[in-house]
């Protein structure tokens, strides 16, 4: 059996590229976070002790005596391997451009080449199951939800990342720290977290300018009630317009993860305020979920939300952009504010109600995998680890091509901006740090305030660490209840989350139908399989 990597580098996730900055605090953020290129090529010196051991014929040993690996990765065997990316089209501009400099910078040390396909964010589920199951070509991608990264490792769809990193993405495991444990499916791991907000903290990020015309300020509004009271006051100035929108197909309000871990098929744990003992439970038969509901019922009444955002295909950006809606609703972190201000071209500013949290879940939500039909598994995974550890192919895959999508404002800080006439609402090519395996050790977007990378750092850092985080469930023996489960959160949990139904009777049925689906058999399971993992603790 394996065993788990525990990694020494507690401090921080992507340690290695935030080590060579030396900022000074001013109002709680740290100035000059020293994003250069030459930090980025510090970060892949590799220390003496962690160099790689002598080869022995397995899937990710190194190759020869001396660990060099050229012998696989350079080749002479230029191989063509599909990199596979959501986002909100399936054409940017001028990918081609994209796709060939991030080739160039391949071909320095590795002897192949990538073909990028996006899928849609809204067909990106479906179109991803149909490829890994149908053995259609594909070779590396970066998914969202670690659940269904779950479901994929253990019906034998991905491949174990412990057979080829330890040898060819070293730097991707070192910048991974201890953040790795959250992509563990049983005894291994088949993905690699990426650089961003790591913890979840519930809340608003609103117009500025509407923000002010209210005549409320940030550090007055501590509560959901507040907010309420804030969209009252918004909406009675700009009465046609919608007060929030959340992600597409998403409740706007939404309950998990914001006051229990969740594990995952729908249910959560609480800690007992007695014994400390971990309780699972249903989170849908809570107290707090049926107040959310009757809080989302309530505002979709007020008119704050748009009128069916479990179908309408506008991306939450555009609504905020064409000036019909005040906020997003969800995740607020040191980024959120920056990047939305950027995509929108509005001034946004974050205002955090639910307290930081820091659980398996929201750690790997976000991971590079290889499917387990890849052609060159060793040279995808080298080509992985180029997005954690160099700077260039970072700066490439997340902002695209100089001249055209960004300009220097300060080439020696590594500022960047937008050229004349291009922003994020027309950007030709442009990926989120969430997707970058380590963006920090980037470029910065104008937008961003210096610092902003160290300021992930201390938030992911002194985020509290949920008592299941190194938990991982197996499902062997619920995989039909989870399945059944699935499809009743799917038929409930958008609908109550955006307010369409009368709250009470909805939760009921939700219930109703979760408890037939055999929810309590995954919380028996998952109480037995927590209580024997606390005991060897």
């Amino acid at each position: 059996m394996k065993k788990r990597i525990v990694s020494v580098i507690l401090a921080a996730m992507m340690a290695l590229s935030l080590a060579a900055g030396c900022g000074t605090k001013d109002d709680g953020v740290t100035k000059d976070a020293n994003v250069t290129n030459e930090q980025g090529k510090d970060s892949q010196e590799t220390p003496e002790d962690t160099k790689e051991p002598e080869g022995t014929g397995e899937p990710g040993d190194a190759q020869g005596a001396e660990g060099d690996t050229s012998s696989v990765l350079k080749d002479g065997n230029v191989q063509e391997l599909l990199m596979l990316l959501p986002g909100p089209t399936s054409s940017p501009d001028h990918m081609q451009d994209v796709e060939d400099r991030m080739n160039e910078i391949i071909a320095k040390t590795i002897d192949a080449k990538i073909k990028i396909q996006i899928l849609e964010w809204g067909n990106w589920v479906d179109q991803v199951n149909l490829m890994m199951s149908g053995g259609e070509k594909l070779d590396l991608l970066v998914y969202a939800n670690p659940a269904l990264i779950s479901n994929m490792a253990q019906r034998g769809q991905l491949l174990s990342l412990e057979d080829y990193a330890p040898t060819y993405a070293k730097e991707a495991l070192e910048a991974s720290g201890k953040y790795l444990d959250a992509c563990y499916v049983g005894d291994t791991y088949y993905g690699m977290p990426t650089f961003r907000d790591l913890a979840t903290s519930g809340g608003i990020t609103c117009r500025k300018d509407w923000l002010e015309e209210s005549g409320m300020k940030v550090e007055d509004i501590k509560t959901w009630d507040d907010i309420e009271t804030l969209y009252d006051k918004v909406k009675e100035k700009h009465p046609d317009a919608y007060m929030g929108v959340g992600n597409l197909h998403a409740p706007v309000l939404t309950y998990a993860g914001l006051y229990f871990d969740g594990p995952g098929a729908g249910v959560g744990c609480r800690m007992d305020d007695n014994d400390g003992h971990i309780d699972i439970v249903n989170t849908y038969a809570s107290e707090e979920y049926l107040e959310m509901a009757k809080r989302a019922y309530r505002w979709n009444q007020k008119g704050f939300f748009i009128p069916d955002p479990t179908t309408d295909n506008t991306q939450l950006e555009d609504w905020i952009r064409w000036d019909q809606c005040f906020s997003s609703v969800g995740g607020v972190h040191p980024g959120s504010a920056p990047d939305m201000t950027r995509s929108t071209g509005k001034e946004m500013v974050g205002i955090r109600i639910e307290p930081r949290k820091m659980c398996a879940p929201s750690v790997g939500w976000f991971q590079w995998i290889i499917p387990a039909q890849c052609e060159a598994p060793e040279k995808a995974c080298a080509i992985m680890n180029l997005l954690y550890s160099d700077p260039d192919m970072v700066n490439v895959f997340q902002f695209g091509v100089e001249g055209k999508d960004w300009v220097f404002v300060d080439e020696e800080k590594g500022i960047i901006t937008y050229p004349e006439g291009v922003d994020g609402t027309n950007v030709g090519w442009e990926k989120g740090m969430a997707l970058v395996g380590n963006g920090s050790i980037g470029y910065l977007m104008d937008v961003w305030p210096e610092g902003i990378y160290e300021a992930y750092k201390e938030y992911n850092d002194t985020s509290p660490v949920s008592p299941l985080f190194q938990f991982t469930f197996d499902n062997t023996n619920v995989k039909n209840e989870i399945a059944a489960i699935t499809n009743v959160l799917e038929k409930y949990e958008a609908v109550i989350g955006c307010g369409l139904s009368e709250p009470e009777e909805a939760v009921a049925k939700l219930n109703e139908e979760l408890e037939a689906a055999g929810i309590q058999k995954v919380i028996d399971e998952m109480q037995s399989q927590v209580d024997a993992w606390e005991a060897t603790k």
